[in-house]
């Protein structure tokens, strides 16, 4: 199992977990960072409490997606409701979802009440988050960051545009080159 510990922050829009792994560690233990995409399309299944940050949610593979064979769809844990997908940008860069994936809600950009961006993190094995300690300033740092990219997106989503490349995809990419390094 996967030990992480977070810390919780609530500002204003954006609420959730700040993981205190350095991006090396969550890099070698095979844990990303990514936002759901598509949620707009699902806006009421959103707002289900079992889409709350800490939360397990469950990524499903549609290798028949007629738009993406490489789809991956984000379910609450039970995969009663769907939320949206895993960006393709991701989804193409890391191997291919299957059993052993796992994700867990760690953030959510809160508008007018209601759920409109949902960051989560997506494992090899199961996750733990260890909520360590009260909000610090770098956590609130890191928080305020996160939700600055997430009404990045959220912009981009209203306009029909992709945002601007996500961190994340910064980071497979990284990871990707340091993996061929190593071989």
């Amino acid at each position: 199992m996967l030990e992480l510990e977070a810390c919780r922050c609530d500002l204003e829009g954006w609420h959730g977990l700040v993981p205190n792994a350095p991006r090396r560690w969550r890099q070698e233990s095979h844990a990303f960072q990514c936002w759901v995409a598509g949620l707009s399309h699902h806006e009421d299944a959103a707002q289900d409490p079992s889409f709350a940050p800490g939360r397990v949610l469950a990524f499903v593979a549609e290798p028949d997606n007629p738009v993406d064979e490489r789809a991956v769809a984000v379910w609450n844990e039970a995969r009663t409701p769907q939320i949206g997908y895993v960006s393709a940008s991701v989804a193409h860069e890391v191997p291919p979802v299957s059993a052993e994936r796992f994700a867990v809600a760690l953030g959510e950009l809160i508008e007018d009440g209601r759920r409109r961006r949902l960051e989560v993190l997506i494992s090899r094995e199961p996750c733990a988050i260890r909520v360590t300690h009260e909000p610090d300033d770098p956590c609130r740092h890191r928080s305020a960051g996160r939700e600055r990219q997430a009404r990045r997106h959220l912009e981009a989503d209203r306009a029909g545009r992709e945002p601007h490349e996500d961190p994340f995809e910064q980071m497979v990419r990284e990871w990707r080159g340091s993996s061929h390094e190593r071989e």
